[in-house]
């Protein structure tokens, strides 16, 4: 009797100890996504290619993570129904179907220690040094932003991506402004300074296009949509290579509603009939070399 119960025991244990480590795992997933996903350091456009495969690494051993625990989770629960309507001496937890799981669950556990922990992290690929870096401090950003100059002629609901001050100007309602300024408790001296602040971003955020429509569509579903971060990702992935979409229109909607009309239109070819917000390219010049330069 002693014995049997022992061994119902460690069965037991075994399988909390699995399950707590699919939850650590899971975790430490999560918070390599997000810390990529959240971060502004620069990457090279040579190190794209490199960059998905990690991004769709990581996103596999999330999902894989996540049937583990479920997997887990009821055989936890078919043990203790074990426990609780068989008292015979020698009943034992185990059969052959949990045993064909926990087969499942390791050949798991080997796809995601080699993917996800060699691969994307004992490697030093970049994805891994930007986990490690964990992104530029938002003052940095503003610090950035700051140096900038904005024209007095306000522009309502448009975003500005100008190449000549190196600056993109997310659009904004002056009356919101002007309410936010007259508020006792603001910290803001002038308009100015509050799309300095709050609506101005430096366009090197922008320089690598394919990392940042990832970076900013999991923002938009993240911050703006509360969505999960396998949602986020689904999106920074689905929108990664969506070559004539500029990612800081990405930023610039309030909400996935107005970024599906966007890219309605866009595969359409009518943007022009996109009515949330304008978007103005301010181009710097090309400089034409003369005959005498050459």
């Amino acid at each position: 009797m002693l014995e049997s119960e022992n061994q119902k025991l460690t069965n037991k244990e075994t399988l909390y100890d699995a399950l707590n480590f699919q939850k650590q795992s899971k975790k430490s997933i999560l918070a390599l996504m997000q810390s990529f996903a959240e971060s502004t350091n620069s990457i090279d456009v040579g190190s794209v290619d490199e960059i998905k495969k990690c991004l769709e690494n990581m996103k596999a051993s999330l999902d894989l993570c996540n049937k583990n625990i479920s997997t887990l989770d009821n055989l936890i629960k078919d043990v203790n129904n074990i426990n609780i309507f068989n008292n015979t001496d020698t009943e034992d937890s185990t059969s052959p179907q949990s045993n064909s799981q926990s087969e499942k669950i390791s050949e798991s556990n080997s796809v995601i220690t080699k993917e996800f922990i060699t691969n994307t992290i004992d490697n030093n690929t970049t994805i891994s040094k930007e986990a490690i870096n964990n992104a530029i401090e938002k003052s940095q950003i503003i610090e950035e932003s700051n140096k900038e100059s904005i024209d007095s002629n306000y522009s309502e609901n448009t975003l500005i991506i100008s190449e000549k001050s190196g600056t993109v100007i997310l659009p904004y309602e002056l009356s919101s402004l002007k309410q936010k300024l007259n508020k006792s408790n603001n910290s803001y001296s002038s308009i100015d300074e509050i799309i300095k602040k709050e609506y101005s971003l430096p366009i090197s955020l922008f320089k690598n296009p394919f990392v940042a429509r990832f970076r900013e569509s999991y923002k938009l579903m993240r911050k703006r949509e509360k969505s999960s971060i396998k949602d986020a990702f689904d999106l920074g992935l689905e929108l990664m290579f969506n070559y004539n979409l500029h990612p800081a229109i990405i930023s610039a909607c309030k909400d996935l509603d107005e970024l599906d009309i966007y890219l309605d239109y866009l595969d359409s070819g009518e943007t022009n009939k996109f009515k949330f917000f304008k978007v103005l390219f301010d181009v710097a010049p090309t400089v034409v070399k003369s005959k005498h330069d050459f």
